[in-house]
């Protein structure tokens, strides 16, 4: 054999010899990768999880299959969008509330800072609250909105605009005058039953006499 050939031969084992040590690093590596990818789905699986005694967070937000922020539950919570635009509540909220698929707020439960609570669900299109239930110290009460934002029904112990907070079921009509009021009376204590008209004027208004 000349020394040409045997030259030759020995760069082919040199090169054997890498492409092996190659070879077996790439093994290795690939059995490093399948040993983590068999870790994480053992992990994952419903069988396996882990139960947490406490877990301490500010928020969670829940998103659904397009990425889109559906629940917010948090100290506070974020703040709402209507109808694609971001609006700054009146005060932080510790809560939960769910919003549509477009992301839009459409109800939620919340504390505010005077300790006041709130159940409100919203009407789509950023139109604004459509019934609310509402507490706060001595007062609580149900409200009901139209599309426009006038109340239609005020039931319980709350003060509404210029209304006093006395108890009371007031019924308004669309055209936001008319109005059937029953209502207890603090100074007194006599029921009042009181029929206003469409341009607010008095129709019919009785006090029972104890």
């Amino acid at each position: 054999m000349t020394n040409n050939e045997n030259e030759a031969d020995r760069a082919v084992d040199q090169r054997v010899k890498r492409l092996e040590k190659q070879l077996r690093l790439a093994l290795v590596i690939g059995l490093l990768f399948l040993g983590l990818f068999v870790l994480t789905a053992s992990s994952g699986r419903t069988g396996d999880e882990q139960v947490f005694e406490k877990i301490r967070v500010r928020q969670i937000i829940v998103v659904d299959e397009k990425g889109v922020e559906r629940i917010y539950i948090g100290s506070p919570v974020p703040d709402p969008k209507a109808d694609g635009q971001q609006i700054q509540r009146i005060a932080p909220v510790t809560g939960i509330t769910m919003n549509d698929e477009n992301g839009n707020e459409r109800n939620g439960w919340g504390i505010f800072p005077d300790g006041r609570q709130t159940f409100c669900l919203d009407y789509d299109k950023g139109i604004g609250e459509a019934l609310c239930l509402t507490q706060g110290g001595e007062r609580s009460g149900l409200m009901i909105k139209d599309t426009k934002q006038r109340f239609n029904l005020i039931l319980g112990r709350l003060a509404v605009g210029n209304d006093d907070d006395e108890a009371k079921l007031l019924m308004m009509g669309t055209d936001g005058k008319s109005s059937i009021r029953l209502q207890l009376t603090d100074d007194t204590g006599k029921p009042l039953i009181k029929v206003t008209g469409d341009k607010g004027e008095s129709i019919f208004e009785t006090k029972a006499e104890r």
